[in-house]
């Protein structure tokens, strides 16, 4: 069953989520892995909805961003989906790596300036659920 917006609800977000992490060998928690810009697409009246959607996971180390990015193969993700229940998808873009750096500043109680520079890592790739055909009899 291929899903539409409004089919790929919380649950089968999380499931989603869980199967990116079990993807990444377990190296990253759910709440570093976000779905963003879900939207249908595909959709015609001879076929099943369809939704295309972007995954990120926040790392924080560039190595194992590269390995994350590495595990994530439409393969490997779509073995996991289908053993959790859910449909194969189809990898649009494959996982990149971006480094994001960030430097906060705070003043102390004695006026005394400190700096911290931290840095992470973006694993990004985006997908789209498998569209299934319907076909209709001869007239």
């Amino acid at each position: 069953m291929p899903y539409s917006k409004a089919d790929f609800d919380t649950a089968k977000q999380n499931t989603f989520k869980e199967a990116v992490v079990e993807a990444a060998a377990g190296s990253v928690i759910k709440t570093d892995v976000t779905l963003s810009n879900i939207v249908d697409s595909g959709v015609s009246s001879r076929r099943a909805g369809s939704v295309n959607f972007d995954i990120s996971v926040k790392t924080y180390s560039k190595a194992l961003a590269g390995t994350i990015a590495s595990a994530l193969t439409e393969e490997n993700l779509n073995t996991i989906l289908t053993a959790k229940g859910l449909e194969k998808t189809t990898i649009v873009s494959a996982a990149s790596v971006t480094e994001i750096s960030s430097l906060s500043t705070s003043v102390t109680s004695t006026g005394s300036v400190t700096s911290t520079a931290t840095s992470s890592c973006l694993v990004s790739m985006s997908v789209a659920t498998l569209v299934s055909f319907l076909t209709f009899p001869a007239i």
